[in-house]
């Protein structure tokens, strides 16, 4: 508690009054700090440090004034005193703060002057002068620290008794009187008055006009008795006052005049002024409050700007917001360690708010949290948290709307919280416009720590241990201008466990004192207070600060904020944050840096980049491995001692400008490792903590091995606690139904149900998946009942089925075909605009048709004369399977439901779109020498009108680059005609458009029926291919088109390099062309660049095949391509043009698709395709273009493993063991934790001609699943002569080769052979060859011994390949009964089948999984009479699976289809086999070299250019290790040969004499003598 009156205070005074006299030491110097206080001086000094230092000019303490108390509210009103002089009783007292705003003050009876601090508009600490003659002459100087209203001390403000009474006063249920209290003893004056302030901001808001008034309003006691309490009944205030809804009340001595500011004041809490509005308020709040609800609600969604989009996202948990301690605080009005009293936010236990407002609009962000550690959100609950347009703790600068402190969060925030939520039932109008933010783009920082003897553990997770004694660069960063350094001293300790009282120092260090500045903030310095363990004291700028009165300090640039006397928090703007703990004689250090701090740190605590690699790195970019020795690391540290220009300490005393003049010191040798062996206690204490181990036997003191601990678990827990999580975003229930569930992080689940009457569409029970994105589909509750297919399309019923399995099993629902519709055509462009029929059922005339995807993109359907309904595609940003819905009734209903699919713009068939004549010549149109006419052509037949239109279309990308904030759109530019014939042909010469519509460089042509008005969305149309719309660019382009792009290119590339780099997570490709065409779980052919279709490789001249990597990269969601030429080696873009180039954006997209940079198509024109032509095709900038897209090298490509199943079964491990099985059911082929894969084979037994059962069978289906992906199945079809793809139980129509699933691919080249692709690189190529199936499964690496199954334990062991389900193993030569037993065990459950049961035959054959009544021929006696004896032996040869399948079924296309697939899957193997890489090597500076290919067993040769001489080497050869043979070759001046045959011969003499130098320094190691690397240090000047 601190003093509360003058009397308290005087005891005190005296004493510092006391020091003041006796205890400083002046210099005898004559210069005045008169208007010099915190200056230097010649002969002496006015800065605080001068006390410690002897320095003091003699005028010091009368003109650099200190006063207590030094804080108090912003509203002013607090009487201080000053503490360092005494005046004459007739002075006159005036108090100027901020050089503008003047208050009265006065000289007590003992002759010290008083000042009263004024009504402020700002926080922090106010410079102010004193003056004590009528002259007014301000020659004292000191400082006010002002502070938030809510944060100053609850002493110096009086009390509302039952505060919610007062601000609900007027509502139903609340009357009577009200009372206020205050402490009479804050105010010592006999009688007060009681008046009433009310806050407001007039003006234009965000305009220079926006200005902030405390109005005085009137009074409610004009005289009356201070005895500390005061009760009455409130009327209405009259008209012209009530108006005010904000304010506070003020109690001032009832001598002062009325209203008057800046005098001796108790202000009461600011709040809602319910209990003096107006009587209609009284009469109806709930539509008084309503209607102010309304007003406002207006304003912000017409006149206010939206500041939401600028608010940082919120953390994800509890923990991460309370240990991201740099960018979030506490909000004191609802705090967990205050017993979590949340006044405002009911359900949650704990709120942060952010410290930093926004940048443009200054507003705040607040998150709160349930006492799981959840958010809590405004779209659950009205307890969640709400961003505000005011920040609640102001904005600096502060002083005008809407950054003043407290007060413009109440104006804009609190009272509007009040007229919607807690005066009036409309709490949703609130919530709609201050919605909670997820925490979807929220992205944690990371931590680094020093403490203890030091041992630092960097950003990046390195650690290491360095005692050197000085001051030194913790962090230094160009970005923010960041600088924290750190001060060490030898440590000292007390020998508590050998019993010694006595301090001794010891050769380790420790940091005494931390100092940091961002930009040009004030500079802060925490130190350990001389002689103490764990007080700490904090410097501002040289100066100390004290925080007795008051924990948080609103600083320049920067905010400090202290919880006790041993931790200090720093945050500053960048949202950096510097906690300092004082823990046993040392400090403990942890610094918080957000992500845009990646790539910009240098210093002791590392290069911040997720590499701890490069973490020791010198000044001049030198790195030490990772396994550096102690020597190493000590001259690494010393290597960053601070230079003393670059200082932030403050040397206040002789012993720190001695001790740190020079800035490391190399005289102190530390320990750098023990020879002893650590006591019991030690051991017990730290277990495997080598730090704490290192400091218990340095110090021998368990006390502070036990603090470095401490230390070392803090940030163990720290990093621990800001892991990042992943967020699927909130789920709303769905109308006319409820949801389960308000926790939205991966792993979640959310429980869905439709209220009576109502049927539930879409997926029960989602979860949230670890790519961020809900399981399952969206749901609806749509009218309906246990009968009817309406709106249940694929579920099956109580009393009959709407799943398609039913039309075999013949369990349909009466309306299933009615309700449950089938399209021609079932797909198209993902642009939209095709028209496709419903085929199952007909509709009146008059209906008006509307078609809804994906439950929210609506477009126009119609009737055509046959009585059949039509649809419109739409415009889509994703390809796959899209569920769609038609209405009959305008929208009233949406009963019927079908399945579209959107198709990637490259796999549409030409015929599907317009033709772009030459389409070469439309994207180099204004190039040098290409100009003319263009023509587009269309099939005229496509639209029933007479005239179309032509359009033109533009696709840009807006927002922040991988936040919630990027999306991408295609925007309507202008039509190139009206009206035109619709003959199927087009030709114009093109005018450059409008400054307007050149910026869109790429783009599309559509052309539409004449009907339709231009630019409507989702009509029926046909697009042409997306393109570089050289054509219509301006003017500039065509005078110069070389110019125009290179600007272009150079813009490009300058802004790539501000975006994240997403080259070392994207995939490594394939050494050969052969592996590429193999690794079909990974990579699939390029349609651009396809050998399969005639090797037409535009962009890659040179090559004859690329593939594409499948999956986008995890984080980037980027691409990689890889380039092969007719050799089968990598064209790469060191070595050619055409080389293959990674894409920021993967050209097909990227699962979940719909935003950038995961936009299929689209976004890689716009990131990799458009730049490519600024760089390459329309300027010779292509340097710069593959200088940030180049070719991945196949250096750490490791291709799949490969195990099959086929014929008879026959199976080959991942492993290459073989057996054969001939069970008769459904089995695991293979099962991984890893993902969550499993694939299962069904097998049936053939019959022959006569119609008996052959003994063996053949696999006859595969089903197959990755976590929660689509289930696909491929099987034999009735008629044997191709594949059925089944897709979650329906047979899927494959008109496309290729479809994009949830979480799966499927791609069919021709009926007989099928790749399923999953996200973990997964493969599975399906054949239908012969009787049966041919299965063939690629894994990568990462599958490494997480494999079980009939195909064998994948760990490079045969071995255990033939395990059973508990781990048992059969050996490699088991017997082909004990291999049944195995494949029976392997048998699925009922409730683990993926299979499809779509006929009575199926349910009846494979009720039991495993047959075990089917016996089958485990072995084939060969009859030498047998007439398939001779042509067994010429079809099989060697091939025992082979012969074993063509004698036991008695058909030779059995033998031949079986002798096919095993030499498929030897292809397989063969092809996948690895090959070394020695990586690119480059030709010599002046020379050239011969040889693109860089695997084992090539040469490279080399050769110069006309008058330079080839050195080293004429050729090198890729060795068996990755390394190439020889040493570097160069070409050098013929006349330089001497020279460099000279030098060749000294550095030759210069490594002999080092190497004696080595040998006598070992001598010396070994007589125990300490050689401690040399560095450099440069002393102190200025000290």
């Amino acid at each position: 508690m601190q003093p509360s009156t003058m009397t308290e205070w005087l005891p005190i005074v005296v004493g510092l009054l006391t020091v003041s006299c006796f205890h400083y030491e002046v210099s005898g110097a004559s210069e005045s700090c008169i208007l010099q206080c915190g200056e230097q001086l010649q002969t002496c000094s006015c800065h605080a440090s001068c006390e410690g230092l002897g320095s003091c000019c003699r005028d010091y303490h009368e003109y650099c004034i200190r006063i207590i108390p030094h804080s108090g509210t912003l509203m002013g009103g607090k009487d201080f005193i000053v503490l360092n002089v005494t005046f004459g009783a007739n002075s006159t007292v005036v108090c100027r703060f901020s050089n503008e705003t003047n208050t009265k003050g006065y000289i007590d009876q003992d002759g010290h002057a008083h000042c009263i601090s004024p009504l402020l508009f700002e926080t922090g600490r106010i410079p102010f002068a004193v003056s004590v003659d009528r002259d007014n002459n301000f020659t004292r100087l000191g400082t006010w620290l002002a502070v938030h209203h809510s944060k100053a001390s609850v002493d110096e403000k009086s009390t509302l008794t039952e505060s919610k009474k007062w601000q609900y006063y007027g509502t139903p249920g609340y009357d009577g009187t009200l009372t206020l209290t205050w402490n009479l003893n804050s105010l010592p004056h006999k009688d007060i008055r009681i008046e009433v302030w009310g806050y407001g901001e007039k003006g234009t808001p965000y305009n220079d006009t926006w200005s902030a008034h405390w109005t005085y309003l009137y009074t409610l006691a004009l005289s009356y008795p201070n005895n500390g309490n005061f009760t009455f009944t409130p009327t209405p205030a009259q008209q012209s006052y009530n108006q005010w809804e904000v304010g506070m009340l003020r109690i001032v001595p009832s001598d002062e005049p009325l209203g008057e500011r800046n005098v001796h004041a108790i202000w009461s809490p600011v709040h809602a002024l319910a209990w003096h509005l107006e009587e209609s308020f009284r009469n109806n709040s709930a539509a008084w409050a309503y209607k102010k609800c309304l007003t406002w609600r207006e304003a912000e969604k017409t006149v206010l700007p939206n500041f939401l989009k600028e608010t940082p996202d919120c953390p994800c948990t509890l923990a991460q917001s309370r240990a991201d301690t740099g960018r979030y605080h506490t909000d004191y009005g609802c705090d967990i360690e205050k017993g979590s009293v949340c006044t405002y936010h009911p359900g949650a236990v704990h709120c942060v708010r952010s410290i930093q407002p926004s940048a443009e609009y200054a507003a705040g962000q607040q998150c709160c949290y349930d006492s799981t550690g959840a958010q809590v959100l405004t779209f659950d609950s009205v307890g969640g948290s709400t961003p505000d347009r005011g920040h609640d703790w102001g904005s600096p600068p502060y002083r005008k709307p809407p950054r003043i402190p407290g007060f413009s969060h109440w104006l804009y925030d609190v009272i509007t919280f009040y007229y919607c939520c807690l005066w009036s039932d409309s709490c949703q109008y609130y919530l709609e416009l201050r919605p909670s933010s997820d925490c979807r783009t929220y992205k944690p920082p990371k931590a680094a720590s020093a403490f203890g003897d030091p041992h630092f553990v960097t950003f990046d997770g390195a650690n290491y241990t360095f005692n050197g004694k000085g001051e030194y660069t913790l962090v230094s960063s160009s970005h923010w201008s960041l600088t924290i350094q750190g001060r060490t001293k030898p440590f000292n300790v007390s020998k508590s466990v050998t019993g010694s009282t006595n301090n001794s120092d010891i050769n380790v260090t420790s940091f005494s004192s931390v100092a940091m500045q961002e930009n040009r903030s004030d500079v802060i310095e925490v130190r350990l207070k001389d002689g103490t363990n764990q007080e700490l004291q904090t410097l501002l700028n040289q100066e100390e600060i004290s925080f007795e009165e008051q924990s948080w300090m609103d600083l320049k640039g920067v905010f400090v904020y202290s919880s006790g006397i041993s931790n200090v928090t720093v945050m500053f703007p960048s949202g950096a944050g510097v906690e300092v703990r004082g823990r046993e004689g040392f400090l403990a250090i942890t610094v918080l840096l957000p992500e845009e701090f990646i790539n910009q740190t240098q210093g002791l605590l590392g290069v911040m980049n997720n590499n701890p690699v490069d973490d020791f790195t010198f000044r001049n970019g030198t790195v030490l491995p990772a396994d550096a020795t102690a020597e190493e690391l000590f001259q690494f540290g010393a290597d960053w001692a601070v230079i003393n220009e670059s200082s932030r300490f403050t040397y206040d005393s002789e012993n720190l400008i001695n001790d740190y003049k020079l800035k490391h010191d190399p005289s102190f040798l530390p320990i750098f490792s023990f020879e002893k062996i650590p006591s019991d206690l030690i051991r017990a204490l730290c277990g495997d903590d080598k730090f704490c181990t290192f400091d218990g036997l340095a110090s021998e003191d368990q006390i502070i091995a036990k603090a470095t601990k401490i230390s070392y678990l803090s940030h163990s827990e720290l990093v621990k606690n800001l892991q990042a999580e992943v967020s699927c975003g909130w789920l709303a229930p769905p109308e006319n139904g409820t949801k389960t569930g308000t926790t939205y992080l991966a792993g979640s689940v959310m429980l869905f149900n439709c209220n009576l009457g109502f049927i539930l569409n879409g997926t029960q029970r989602r979860t949230c998946l670890p790519n961020g994105t809900w399981s399952g589909d969206p749901v609806h509750c749509l009218v309906g009942d246990n009968g009817s297919c309406a709106s249940q399309c694929g579920k099956k019923l109580q009393q009959c089925s709407c799943h398609v399995t039913c039309e075999n099993l013949k369990t349909c629902c009466p309306d299933y075909r009615n309700f449950c519709i089938r399209i021609s055509p079932n797909s198209g462009l993902i642009m939209g605009g095709r028209d496709f029929i419903v085929l199952n059922v007909t509709f009146v005339g008059g209906s008006d048709v509307k078609c809804r995807f994906k439950g929210e993109i609506i477009t126009q359907g119609y009737i055509d004369k046959d009585g059949s309904a039509h649809c419109i595609s739409p415009l889509l940003y994703e390809t796959g399977r899209v569920p769609f819905e038609i209405s009959a009734d305008g929208g009233g209903s949406y009963p019927y439901s079908g399945t579209w699919l959107s198709v990637h713009p490259g796999k549409v068939k030409e015929t599907e779109k317009c033709t772009l004549v030459n389409e070469t010549k439309w994207q180099y149109y204004g190039t040098p020498n290409v100009d003319g006419t263009l023509t587009v052509q269309w099939d005229s037949t496509t639209f029933a009108n007479h005239a179309v239109n032509i359009e033109v279309w533009g696709y840009e990308e807006t927002g922040e680059p991988y936040s919630s904030s990027w999306t991408g759109s295609w925007r309507y530019l202008y039509s190139l005609v009206r009206g035109y014939s619709n003959n199927g042909s087009f030709t114009f010469y093109p005018q450059p458009a409008k400054p307007e519509n050149s910026v869109f460089e790429f783009g599309s042509l559509r052309i539409t029926s004449s009907q339709h008005k231009e630019g409507m969305s989702d009509v029926h149309s046909l697009w042409s291919v997306d393109h570089a719309m050289a054509w219509h660019l301006g003017e500039n382009f065509r005078r110069d088109s070389a110019a125009w792009a290179q600007e272009k290119c150079f813009k490009w590339h300058q802004n790539e390099l501000t975006l994240p780099d997403f080259l070392p997570e994207i995939i490594d490709c394939p050494c050969t062309m052969a592996q590429s065409i193999a690794d079909t779980g990974r990579f699939h052919p390029d349609y651009g660049c396809d050998i399969a279709s005639g090797s037409v490789c535009t962009y890659h001249p040179g090559a004859v095949h690329c593939v594409r990597g499948i999956y986008g990269s995890p984080k980037y969601a980027a691409g990689q391509q890889c380039c092969y030429n007719s050799r089968g080696f990598q064209v790469l873009t060191s070595d050619s043009v055409g080389g293959s180039t990674p894409d920021r954006g993967h050209d097909w997209g990227s699962p979940p698709y719909v935003k950038p940079p995961r936009v299929p198509g689209f976004s890689h024109w716009l990131y990799d395709v458009i730049s490519f032509y600024y760089c390459c095709l329309w300027s010779d900038n292509c340097q710069k273009y593959l200088q940030l897209r180049p070719s991945s090298d196949c250096r750490t490509y490791r291709p799949p493993k490969v195990a099959s199943a086929f014929g008879d079964p026959h199976f080959i491990t991942f492993d290459g063991a073989s057996f054969t099985f001939n069970g008769k059911g459904e089995y695991v082929l293979v099962i991984s934790q890893y993902k969550l894969l499993n694939i299962q084979g069904r097998t049936q037994a053939p019959l022959f001609p006569n119609g008996s059962i052959v003994p063996a069978t053949g696999l006859c289906s595969v089903a197959m699943r990755e976590g929660e992906s689509d289930v696909v199945e491929v099987r034999l079809a009735a008629s044997s002569e191709k594949v059925e793809i089944l897709l979650n139980n329906e047979v899927v129509n494959f008109d496309r080769s290729w479809i994009d699933l949830k979480g799966v691919f499927i791609f069919s080249g021709t009926n007989q052979n099928v790749s399923i692709m999953f996200p973990s690189g997964a493969g599975v190529e399906v054949r239908g060859k012969g009787p049966f199936l041919s299965v063939t499964v690629l894994l990568p690496e990462t599958f490494m011994n997480q494999t079980q199954g009939l195909l064998g334990v994948m760990n490079h062991n045969p071995k255990d390949d033939f395990m059973f389900r508990n781990g048992t193993l059969l050996p490699s030569n088991a017997s082909p009964l004990m291999l049944f037993q195995l494949g029976a065990d392997w048998a699925i459950s009922n409730s683990s089948t993926l299979f499809t049961y779509d006929s009575e035959f199926l349910i009846k054959n494979y009720k039991t999984k495993h047959d075990p009544d089917f016996r089958p021929h485990f072995s084939v006696l060969e009859d030498p009479l047998d007439p398939l004896k001779e042509p067994v032996n010429q079809m099989c040869g060697l091939d025992n699976f082979c012969r074993f399948d063509a004698l036991t079924t008695r058909e030779l296309a059995a033998g031949n289809a079986t002798k096919f697939s095993h030499e498929v899957h030897k292809s397989f193997v063969e092809s996948l086999q690895p090959v070394v890489s020695c990586g690119w090597i480059g030709p010599p500076a002046n020379g050239k070299k011969v040889g693109s290919s860089y695997l084992t067993g090539s040469e490279v040769t080399f050769s110069c250019n006309k008058g330079y001489i080839l050195i080293g080497p004429s050729s090198r050869a890729c060795q068996m290790d990755g390394t190439w043979s020889g040493h570097l070759s160069q070409c050098v001046a013929d006349n330089t040969i001497g020279i460099v045959l000279g030098s060749l011969f000294g550095f030759l003499t210069l490594l002999v004499l080092i190497l004696l130098i080595v040998l006598h320094e070992r001598k010396r190691i070994k007589k125990k003598e300490m050689n401690v690397p040399s560095v450099t240090y440069q002393p102190s000047n200025d000290l």
